[in-house]
């Protein structure tokens, strides 16, 4: 191999790390930027958070109302979910069934039985788990039960969502 083609490949190598690093750094800075803009948005929703975890029943019902009528809805899960945090353990069961009301659950539960990934199915069963939904039980016993072979990182999910 002559010193010339040694360089161009030594130069090619360095540019593809450079690449690749460069492309790491683009995807830790937007998703950083992404988290700070979601907690800024959060933060101006702290009134209804804490509607949601504390409030009287009425209270409750306009703040689940608030969220479907007047919160974006990419951030309403969101919302719910910094309520749920601040609550702790166990999931208190009006918060499970505001996931309900809002579409959430259903929407994880569709993932958990037809979505082609099993990345998503996983993620899906996991999201069920921390929503603590009463209705999302015998999808994940059906998952235990269904779950192919090869997909056992989405029985797992499933298992450790059931708690």
């Amino acid at each position: 191999m002559s010193v010339t083609a040694l360089l161009v490949t030594t130069l090619l190598f360095l540019a593809v790390i450079a690449g690749m690093a460069g492309i790491l750094f683009w995807k830790g800075w937007t998703l950083g930027r992404r988290g700070a803009r979601i907690a800024e948005r959060l933060r101006k929703q702290a009134g209804l958070i804490e509607a949601l975890r504390t409030g009287g029943e009425d209270e409750f019902r306009t703040a689940v109302e608030t969220l479907r009528s007047g919160v974006p809805r990419d951030l309403r899960e969101a919302v719910l979910d910094a309520a749920r945090d601040a609550a702790g353990d166990p999931v208190p069961v009006r918060l499970a069934r505001s996931f309900d009301i809002l579409g959430i659950t259903d929407r994880n539960i569709d993932a958990l039985r037809n979505s082609p990934s099993w990345e998503r199915r996983a993620m899906a069963a996991e999201r069920l788990g921390k929503i603590g939904s009463a209705r999302a039980v015998f999808p994940l016993l059906l998952t235990l039960r269904d779950v192919k072979d090869e997909d056992t990182d989405v029985r797992g999910a499933a298992l450790r969502a059931l708690g």
